[in-house]
């Protein structure tokens, strides 16, 4: 993967200010970043110009914003919600991060709040509800050209999976407090995904299909063809220690790459893949780590020019 522009989601230099963790960012390596809305939540209209001058200035991009960040707080409601209310505040949400993107000439905005399911709605309403907020964003997004991408987390898809189903025994568990009842089988209302071709992208998120299959044959090669199929337009890249844990998920999601299952050849594989899809979007460091050590970071980036220490 040497030949492909690594980026690293922002959110990881959490003990530094924005402007600093773009320079930190710089000095680990990395000419691309992503932003979390959360964060830029928390700046006014100024200090968001001074953030893209220092973006600019450092001949950096800021590739991609990423609604939901690691933890979406549940206080910013869900698209997908029976409340309006809750549905309100989370539209409201991302509309900002549709902004933010435009100010920040940020090409993608990843979205995946409202994949949490309702246990008193079907998922046909959850996905007509899901469906009447996201022709909002998308309305937005297109008024300003930009991309938006959708991504799955286990146990919740909006997209049918033909290739490779969950081994039931094996998926992570699927209730996990505080958030909402998940389903058992990935279920979907089939004309959404007609209603949404073309119109949106899709996330493939290297360490959520892993627990969210939990079946030994799924490769990362597998995965990129698959969502290029439908239109991959933003790759996450993390470890995970194995594919059957049943450890509640974010306790071991996103690993750094040098700590997990995939090895360096998993990655050049779908480095090859991309390639041979002819794949053109933002390809984002997104481990767990807080604060991560230039070492760590070091080593992750190893992993992908196929030097695994």
């Amino acid at each position: 993967m040497q030949k492909i522009d690594i980026g690293v989601n922002l959110s990881y230099f959490s003990d530094l200010s924005m402007t600093d963790a773009v320079r930190a960012a710089k000095k680990a390596g990395f000419l691309k970043i992503e932003l979390d809305g959360c964060a830029l939540r928390e700046l006014n209209d100024n200090a968001v110009k001074n953030l893209f001058s220092v973006i600019d200035g450092e001949g950096m991009e800021c590739a991609s914003i990423d609604a939901a960040g690691r933890l979406m707080p549940v206080a910013y409601g869900n698209l997908a919600a029976g409340s309006k209310g809750e549905r309100d505040r989370a539209l409201d949400f991302v509309l900002r991060c549709v902004e933010w993107a435009e100010k920040l000439q940020a090409g993608t905005i990843v979205c995946d709040i409202g994949t949490t399911t309702e246990d008193g709605l079907s998922l046909r309403e959850q996905n007509l509800l899901f469906n009447n907020s996201l022709e909002r964003v998308l309305k937005a997004a297109d008024a300003c050209d930009k991309k938006v991408a959708l991504m799955h987390v286990p146990g919740r898809r909006w997209i049918v999976w033909n290739q490779l189903p969950p081994d039931p025994a094996r998926v992570v568990e699927r209730y996990v407090p505080p958030w909402r009842l998940w389903p058992d089988a990935e279920k979907i209302v089939g004309e959404l995904t007609a209603r949404w071709k073309n119109k949106v992208l899709w996330v493939l998120d290297t360490a959520n299909e892993i627990v969210g299959h939990g079946v030994e044959e799924l490769r990362l090669e597998t995965m990129a063809r698959f969502y290029a199929q439908m239109g991959m337009g933003m790759v996450y890249l993390a470890n995970h220690p194995g594919r059957y844990n049943r450890v509640w998920h974010r306790l071991l999601l996103h690993q750094p790459l040098w700590n997990g299952c995939f090895t360096a050849r998993d990655y050049r594989a779908l480095g090859s893949v991309l390639k041979e899809v002819k794949y053109n979007g933002p390809i984002m460091l997104k481990i767990r780590e807080a604060c991560p050590s230039r070492e760590s970071l070091r080593k992750s980036r190893a992993v992908l020019k196929g030097r695994q220490s």
